[in-house]
């Protein structure tokens, strides 16, 4: 009977299975430029996106800020800009020239999308808007759904955990009203129809 030898990680480059292989693998992997570059870019996502809701919510709230709707202007306006002026360097590079109808339809929805979030943070707690923004989990489950795609049972049971953690973790700064639960469930809507467009 033949022996099948094991496989190696593919952490561990070859030749280093000799002291401290795979650790000095890992490494190498966790603090290569690429992966630095991409860390980088995910916290000063995440950075900006948290420090984008808090600074609207403290315009609304202490400045008694009541214009959402120049927010999502001045936020279009900025990555249209940001979008061209990384086209014009070649960081990024042009997709196809899609139909006419297909681009209307991701314009409505990626307007309606940020209208109702503003409207959302304008009616609700930053908790309350938090839980209604991981509605957009389960509605573009339902929407892909109706759609013909099915999600394994193991991705639908981890989503809910995290859900349940979100909506767990917000808990004592959650405050609905009528007005801000409607902007909150319609900006969910049109979330998942422009993630799924």
């Amino acid at each position: 009977m033949r022996e099948v030898a094991p496989r190696k990680s593919p952490m561990v480059a070859s030749g280093s299975d000799h002291g401290g292989g795979f650790a000095s693998s890992l490494s190498a992997f966790l603090f290569s430029a690429t992966t630095l570059v991409t860390g980088i870019m995910v916290l000063a996502n995440i950075a900006g996106t948290v420090g984008l809701v808090l600074l609207m919510k403290r315009a609304f709230v202490m400045h008694n800020f009541r214009f959402p709707s120049f927010v999502i202007f001045l936020h279009q306006l900025t990555a249209v800009l940001f979008t061209k002026s990384l086209v014009a360097i070649g960081v990024l590079d042009p997709k196809e020239d899609l139909p006419w109808m297909t681009k209307m339809q991701i314009a409505v929805s990626d307007v309606a999308t940020l209208v109702f979030v503003n409207r959302s943070l304008l009616f609700n707690t930053v908790g309350t808007y938090q839980v209604l923004k991981f509605l957009n989990i389960p509605c573009m489950c339902t929407v892909d759904y109706y759609l013909g795609t099915t999600y394994p049972w193991a991705l639908l049971g981890s989503l809910g955990v995290l859900i349940s953690g979100v909506a767990m973790a917000t808990v004592t700064e959650v405050q609905f009203s009528l007005q801000g639960t409607i902007c909150g469930c319609c900006a969910a809507l049109f979330t998942a129809f422009h993630q799924i467009l």
